[in-house]
């Protein structure tokens, strides 16, 4: 026969002495006030666990959308584009400069729409799909 593990605290009497007196409790026989999975935390825990998922899902969702497929089209011929005028390598401080914020615009389009803007990353893509155009342009 197993006996059952024993778990002693010690409480005031209700007699309202101050000499503590040992209660003996089982495990499974300890107060409430001693119980740190009391339901109203259990409820508090898988609501802030609820919550956190709910934000973490938000954050998640814009990544989890593919792109427009134009936007990736877009992304692609600039990508191009921008190869070839450097590899043209342009040697006037002007134009290496032109170059050099199509460059800009080309990774801050990337960013966004690895962040999920897609509005604002046709935007940059777009304009430096137009210097490197107009650079494309001026060299040959």
């Amino acid at each position: 026969m197993e006996s059952p593990r024993i778990s002693t605290a010690l409480r005031l009497s209700s007699t309202g002495s101050n000499s503590p007196h040992p209660v003996h409790f089982t495990k499974l026989e300890i107060p409430d006030r001693f119980d740190h999975n009391s339901s109203s935390m259990k409820t508090f825990t898988r609501l802030s666990a609820a919550i956190a998922l709910f934000g973490i899902f938000l954050q998640v969702l814009p990544a989890i959308a593919a792109p427009p497929a134009d936007l990736v089209e877009t992304e692609r011929q600039v990508s191009l584009e921008l190869a070839h005028v450097r590899d043209s390598g342009p040697t006037d401080p002007v134009k290496r400069k032109q170059l050099f914020d199509a460059s800009q615009l080309e990774q801050k389009g990337e960013a966004a729409i690895k962040a999920g803007d897609y509005n604002s990353a046709e935007t940059d893509l777009l304009q430096a799909r137009d210097i490197l155009r107009h650079l494309r342009d001026i060299t040959e």
